[in-house]
């Protein structure tokens, strides 16, 4: 497609006049990043874990609030989960082994709480997730200032 100006042809259709599209040519027998095999197939499957995960237990519901509500609690389990197994392997490594047990139990209860989703126990899997949370949080504060200052007495 030509470029006119005086057609008022979209932007998006002009390549040399759109600054967000236009991609240097490159120079020699290397014409940009080939992805192979290896890097399209980890794509994949990260990207059908993830959407295996967060798009489960929505089924026939009856609103679409209710089946955002599903998808995002679906996502902040996952990226509960995520960031527990991060620490998991950190805590491992450092040998901080209470701490890594911590966010095993955690964890564990983050899954339940999946679970309870999963079976359209709507509420009292917001209520475990919500409470293990803070009780993680009070419980890693106090591990954590034990393990630099001794236990408090009182």
């Amino acid at each position: 497609m030509q470029c006119n100006i005086l057609l008022f042809a979209p932007l998006s259709k002009c390549k040399s006049l759109n600054p967000l599209q236009h991609e240097p040519e490159a120079r020699g027998p290397f014409r940009g990043h080939k992805k192979t095999v290896l890097s399209n197939y980890l794509l994949l499957t990260v990207k059908s874990f993830y959407e295996d995960i967060v798009y489960s237990g929505l089924g026939r519901e009856s609103s679409i609030t209710r089946q955002k509500q599903t998808i995002r609690f679906n996502q902040f389990i996952l990226l509960i989960l995520v960031a527990n197994f991060v620490c998991v392997i950190s805590y491992f490594i450092y040998g901080l082994y209470i701490s890594a047990l911590i966010n095993l139990s955690a964890a564990y209860v983050f899954i339940m709480a999946y679970q309870l989703n999963l079976r359209k126990q709507y509420m009292m899997g917001r209520l475990l997730s919500v409470v293990t949370l803070n009780g993680y949080l009070a419980v890693m504060n106090y591990m954590e200032g034990v393990s630099i200052t001794g236990p408090i007495s009182w």
